[in-house]
């Protein structure tokens, strides 16, 4: 249901949204009228199409959320908007939506869960740790010996250091499965020369076109063998919707 919100002054200042289209602005704070008191809606582009823009018929929803999806450019790691999936079902939340916006004490909460977090990387950074000596398993044959049993040591899984850049490509893949895998061959892309605004348009325009022909249930690439098999740059070269302009690949006349 659609809330009356607050649009400060600022809101028409602001340097990161001055870099948006005008429609992409408009879309950003219509969000703000169809969010909960948390800042959080339903991700049904769709619908939210024919409730911000009813009356144009050429936008594209869900390449306006992509856009708003993807960061700022003077902070790539911050978005207008995330993107998340609960229980197979899909949500947005409007990042710092609680600092613009002071809802009603009488406005329901919220009902729709938060966006997960990442998982924390280990604490012990590595060390070793000794485990409970499993005297129960072996007490008979412990019983009057000073051994003591211990586990073989945990192995800590090293957190990965993501790029930005692929922190954008993540956010606008359709099908967000095998990060770790997918980020090896992202880097092995950009080893090979091409430029990560490239894969991400590529990403963007595969995106589009699942969108489109309504795959949802049906099949999506594997983020990893998008790279790796090098299907990105069918779609690298698909003409931009707002510009007519193509990708650049190294080597490749335009």
């Amino acid at each position: 249901m659609p809330r009356i919100r607050y649009l400060k002054p600022e809101f028409f200042l602001d340097e990161d949204l001055g870099c948006l289209t005008v429609v992409e602005r408009l879309c950003f704070g219509g969000l703000w009228c169809h969010a909960d008191k948390e800042g959080r809606l339903e991700d049904r582009p769709r619908y939210l199409k024919t409730q911000l823009f009813p009356y144009d018929d050429d936008v594209d929803m869900e390449l306006l959320l992509q856009k708003l999806a993807m960061g700022k450019r003077s902070n790539p790691s911050d978005p207008f908007i995330v993107r998340y999936t609960v229980s197979n079902r899909k949500y947005i939340q409007i990042m710092k939506f609680l600092k613009h916006q002071k809802p009603h004490h009488t406005e329901q909460a919220s009902t729709i869960p938060p966006p997960p977090l990442d998982p924390p990387p280990p604490e012990n950074n590595g060390a070793t740790t000794v485990e409970q000596p499993l005297l129960n398993a072996l007490k008979g044959k412990l019983k009057g010996s000073k051994s003591i049993v211990t586990a073989p040591p945990k192995r800590t899984r090293r957190a990965i250091d993501y790029s930005d850049e692929f922190k954008m490509f993540w956010r606008v893949y359709p099908r967000p499965i095998g990060k770790e895998v997918a980020y090896e061959n992202w880097r092995r892309v950009l080893s090979e020369g091409f430029p990560p605004e490239d894969v991400i348009s590529a990403a963007q325009e595969y995106a589009r076109q699942v969108q489109a022909e309504h795959r949802e249930n049906g099949y999506i690439k594997h983020p990893e063998r998008f790279l790796k098999k090098g299907f990105w740059k069918d779609y690298c070269f698909a003409p931009d919707r707002r510009g007519g302009e193509q990708c650049e690949l190294p080597g490749v006349m335009s």
